[in-house]
């Protein structure tokens, strides 16, 4: 409960930025390494110009507006009003994306089968147990196109932090009493629980890559296609 209420005034804080970028990446990520980061999902994903895309956790919509350049139609979601109300300002010009504020658990109110990719970014560290990671994927799987596919990013494994080869960030004051506590309180992940939980949703196709964009963690992608 404390962790929980931790991260959603944490989010709405963000939400109220006038920087675009405030949502995305915990703030660890300047905006160069955040179109790298789209550019890689672009890439993982092979969006097109046919694709309806669902972008989970979008926060303000920095990704999703860059998303939405490669495809037919894009919605973002995110538990936080204020960075829903911020993104809609921001984006309103854009006629492909739609922004719609969603519940708390991984729950969504879409019909099956409604998206050819789906896209979920930087978002489930926040999960405070392992049964909503499993809904994610459930729903994931269950609101796919056939042939569709999805991207579950930035997930972070259990690793040691301390290795300095994951290290790679100036501890500043506001790094040690702020990111530092929230890299502590941030859900980790083990590759065999990943895989587990692909198979069990009965995806065609999965597979885990490394992520670069994250500082003091080792992170991974996980790349998820449902059978035509």
């Amino acid at each position: 409960m404390i962790k929980k209420l931790f991260w959603y005034l944490s989010w709405n804080i963000r939400g109220k930025s006038d920087h675009a970028t405030a949502g995305v990446g915990r703030g660890d990520l300047n905006e160069n390494q955040l179109k790298e980061l789209a550019l890689e999902s672009i890439s993982l994903l092979g969006l097109n110009d046919n694709d309806v895309l669902l972008d989970i956790g979008c926060a303000q919509g920095y990704l999703t507006n860059i998303f939405s350049q490669k495809i037919k139609k894009a919605i973002g979601i995110d538990i936080s009003s204020s960075s829903i109300e911020k993104a809609k300002t921001l984006y309103k010009a854009n006629k492909k994306i739609h922004f719609s504020q969603c519940k708390d658990e991984p729950s969504y109110n879409y019909e099956k089968e409604n998206f050819s990719k789906i896209v979920c970014i930087d978002v489930v560290q926040y999960f405070t147990n392992d049964k909503q990671f499993n809904k994610l994927c459930s729903e994931i799987y269950r609101m796919l196109k056939p042939g569709g596919k999805a991207l579950i990013g930035g997930i972070r494994i259990k690793k040691d932090r301390e290795n300095n080869e994951n290290k790679k960030f100036t501890r500043t004051i506001r790094t040690i009493l702020g990111k530092e506590l929230a890299y502590l309180m941030h859900r980790t992940y083990t590759e065999n629980y990943l895989t587990s939980v692909a198979k069990e949703n009965k995806f065609e196709e999965f597979r885990l890559t490394k992520s670069e964009y994250y500082p003091g963690y080792f992170a991974v992608n996980l790349f998820l296609k449902k059978q035509l």
